[in-house]
């Protein structure tokens, strides 16, 4: 096998990989429940751990965002969680929030969502794990996008997307548990993304999002039968500004306004 010839060709003797590395497991196939329920157990067994000094709510709030909160980031920058290891790690915080302990009961009063908006809304800014996962993933196509000569990025791009560009990479059967998870990860990065205006030969008037300061960050309304494509139709190339009367005849005003105010 390939395994027994690189270990001839490289001289290895025993091999000596443990089950996790760098608190990551080596050997992760397709992702299941019990892939990461040790990240579960070490979570509950840190609550646990706390139950009997009665603390308070400043307290728990302070150990559940510094200590709880951080022990799944770093596999979750790597992995897609299953919703029921994010359910469990949610439902222990939420037990010790209320009670201070996972096996004494106590009543809820506000759901996990309503606890995990941010402050400034009435919440307590504790994570919803299952976005925060997917927030993570996202950097990873982030980089591939802003950094394409990265030894991580060619490695992808020649295995994974070779005749494309990583927004409409696909994902092949027999795509890596990693390579998975960066694609669910693209559609938090897609929901933010916009074109950043160059010479506009690249970007989609009525596609890509591309205006600022607007709602859908594209134009709200298509006018009927225009033959307009590309946002270099809307540029004067001689003087590198904007052709106002044709922006203005053809956007509605709002639309209009932002595109103008675009260097």
């Amino acid at each position: 096998t390939l395994r027994q010839t690189l270990k001839q060709l490289l001289g290895v003797q025993v091999e000596a990989f443990s089950e996790r590395y760098l608190g990551l497991p080596t050997a992760v196939g397709k992702i299941n429940s019990g892939t990461f329920e040790y990240l579960v157990d070490r979570a509950r067994g840190s609550m646990q751990g706390w139950a009997e000094r009665l603390f308070a709510c400043d307290d728990r709030e302070t150990l559940l965002k510094s200590i709880v909160q951080a022990i799944p980031t770093f596999s979750m920058s790597c992995f897609l969680f299953t919703k029921k290891v994010c359910k469990s790690l949610t439902s222990s915080m939420a037990k010790f929030w209320w009670s201070g302990s996972l096996d004494r009961r106590s009543l809820h009063w506000l759901s996990w969502d309503k606890l995990a908006s941010p402050k400034a809304r009435g919440g307590m800014g504790f994570r919803d794990l299952e976005l925060f996962n997917l927030a993570l993933l996202g950097k990873h196509g982030w980089r591939f996008i802003t950094m394409p000569n990265s030894l991580c990025a060619r490695v992808m791009k020649g295995r994974y997307f070779p005749n494309c560009e990583f927004m409409e990479a696909t994902v092949p059967r027999s795509s890596s548990a990693i390579w998975r998870a960066i694609v669910a990860g693209r559609e938090a990065l897609q929901s933010g993304l916009i074109k950043r205006v160059g010479d506009g030969s690249t970007i989609s008037i009525w596609q890509d999002r591309w205006i600022p300061s607007t709602p859908t960050l594209c134009p709200q309304i298509m006018p009927g039968g225009t033959t307009l494509d590309r946002v270099s139709e809307l540029i004067d190339t001689e003087n590198w500004t904007w052709r106002v009367d044709l922006v203005r005849s053809v956007f509605i005003r709002p639309d209009a306004d932002a595109i103008l105010n675009i260097p």
